[in-house]
C-alpha cells in the first residue's frame, strides 16, 4: 500500500505507481489494484430524482441517472465523478425452465455461452469505394428482450432450438442491496414520506477545487 503526501501532485503519483506496476512479477492469482483519485470524504453534493410523470416510476428514473445524467455529469465536470446510489436497476432476466433444458440436453453455461457470443460485435474487413475504404462491422448488441429470446442455442435434426423454447425473457428489477427513503417535514407540520427514491452523490476529485461548475451545479 502506497500513500503520498497530500501537498503532492496527485496524476503524478498515479503515473508513477502504473508505471512500477508494469514491472512487478506477482504471484498467480494476485490482482494489484489502483484506488479511486476520490473518497467518501470527497462528497460535496447530494440529489434526488422525481417525477410527476406516473409514466416514470423507481427502476425508470434509475436508468436516466445511469445512462443519461451521470454521464453528463462525468463529461461536463472533468474534476467531479458522480456516484449513483440506491435504486432499482432495470437489467434483462432470462428465467430458464430446468425441465426444458434437461429435456434438450443443455446446461447453463452453454446458454450463457450463446448469449456471449451472439451479443459481441465482430469486424467485416472493408469496401473500396473509389480511392476510400469503408469499413464493415456488425453490430451485435441486442435492442430488446425479443432479441435475446431469439438467440439460437443449437440444432436438432435441422430445427434450430431457440432461447425461447427452453426460457423466457424479460425485464424486471435486479437484486437490490439497499434501499434510500427521503421525508420532507413542511412548515405546516405535514410530512411527506417517500420510502423509495433514486439518489446520487458528486465525489470532488482529489486536489480539485470545488469552485461552481456547470455540470454539476443545483
Amino acid at each position: 500500500m502506497l500513500i503520498f503526501d497530500n501537498n503532492s501532485e496527485n496524476d503524478w503519483n498515479r503515473q508513477k505507481v502504473l508505471e512500477r506496476l508494469s514491472q512487478v512479477t506477482l504471484p498467480a492469482g494476485l490482482q494489484p489494484r489502483m484506488g479511486t483519485d476520490w473518497s467518501p470524504v470527497g462528497q460535496i453534493y447530494f440529489y434526488h430524482l422525481k417525477s410527476a410523470n406516473p409514466k416514470y416510476d423507481v427502476m425508470e428514473l434509475k436508468s436516466i441517472e445511469d445512462w443519461t445524467l451521470e454521464k453528463q455529469f462525468q463529461v461536463r465536470s472533468q474534476r467531479r465523478r458522480c456516484f449513483e446510489s440506491r435504486g432499482v436497476t432495470r437489467e434483462y432476466q432470462v428465467r430458464v425452465d430446468p425441465n426444458k433444458l434437461v429435456a434438450y440436453g443443455l446446461s447453463i453455461s452453454q446458454v450463457e455461452q450463446q448469449l456471449a457470443n451472439n451479443n459481441v460485435n465482430a469486424g467485416g474487413s472493408f469496401v473500396e469505394a473509389g480511392l476510400q475504404q469503408i469499413n464493415v462491422r456488425a453490430i451485435g448488441l441486442f435492442n430488446s428482450a425479443q432479441d435475446i429470446a431469439q438467440t439460437v442455442l443449437t440444432t436438432k435434426s435441422g430445427t434450430p432450438l431457440r432461447l425461447r423454447d427452453i426460457a423466457s425473457v424479460a425485464q424486471g428489477p435486479k437484486i437490490r442491496l439497499g434501499q434510500n427513503g427521503k421525508a420532507i417535514h413542511r412548515a405546516d407540520g405535514t410530512v411527506l414520506d417517500n420510502d423509495d427514491v433514486v439518489e446520487g452523490i458528486v465525489l470532488l476529485r482529489k486536489g480539485a477545487k470545488r469552485g461552481r461548475d456547470p455540470g454539476c451545479a443545483p
